[in-house]
């Protein structure tokens, strides 16, 4: 149990720096072979946690991120 804390914290503190995360990402960076289980839990536990299906080389796969952290471009302020 320990190490799913841990990679949850890890992916907690990603997300929270307006970074987005997938699965391809959570296994290089954090050895986390089943991200959708530790956003579950995060989710759970009450984080904002949105996903955004992308398709890239007629692949589609999730990513995950924080939209109150989410990253903002300068132009943004002109919407």
């Amino acid at each position: 149990m320990e190490h799913f804390e841990t990679q949850e914290k890890l992916i907690l503190a990603r997300l929270q720096k307006g970074k987005s995360i997938t699965q391809l990402q959570a296994l290089i960076k954090f050895n986390c072979l089943r991200l959708s289980g530790r956003i579950h839990d995060l989710r759970r536990r009450g984080y904002n946690i949105e996903t955004k299906m992308v398709e890239k080389n007629g692949k589609r796969y999730g990513e995950y991120f924080m939209p109150e952290y989410e990253k903002k471009s300068i132009w943004d302020i002109f919407k």
